[in-house]
């Protein structure tokens, strides 16, 4: 398992590569996105620690007090470098299955607006909406993989 800035960082680096800057709640979303399609596919989770449900989805607040100061402003490479978590390291490249994974993830969420992943993220059958009704902060391991395994399975 990696921190939810390790796993941050792989993404970023992701959006560098392919010279698409990403806002900080487009980044929050597509983290989580990886994170839910890691446990359906791998049987463990991406990031050791649980999001949690926060008002507009599923958040690891983490990454959110590291680039809050962006605003709703996308994250180029040279201020991730200088204000972002660029020394907090990424996901390792050995671990092969991890980037296979966030580059299927990427093809396949990368060309929609934070603003969208966010509405996707937090639907009334999702992990968020079922962690808001029962008064839980944080998302259950156990429901964000069976939401994502039901999604797998169509």
């Amino acid at each position: 398992m990696y921190t939810a800035l390790q796993v941050a960082n792989s993404v970023l680096k992701l959006s560098f590569d392919e010279e698409k800057w990403i806002s900080p709640l487009k980044l929050q979303k597509l983290v989580y996105l990886v994170h839910g399609w890691h446990l359906a596919c791998f049987d463990k989770p991406a990031i050791e620690h649980e999001p949690e449900a926060w008002h507009y989805g599923p958040v690891f607040p983490e990454i959110y007090h590291e680039y809050k100061i962006f605003g709703s402003l996308p994250i180029s490479q040279e201020n991730w470098e200088l204000y972002g978590t660029a020394n907090r390291g990424e996901v390792p490249k050995k671990d092969e299955n991890f980037h296979q994974l966030l580059k299927q993830v990427w093809a396949l969420y990368s060309p929609y607006s934070g603003l969208y992943l966010s509405n996707l993220t937090h639907k009334s059958d999702t992990p968020w909406s079922s962690a808001k009704k029962k008064g839980n902060n944080s998302l259950n391991q156990k429901d964000i993989k069976q939401h994502f395994k039901q999604l797998m399975s169509g």
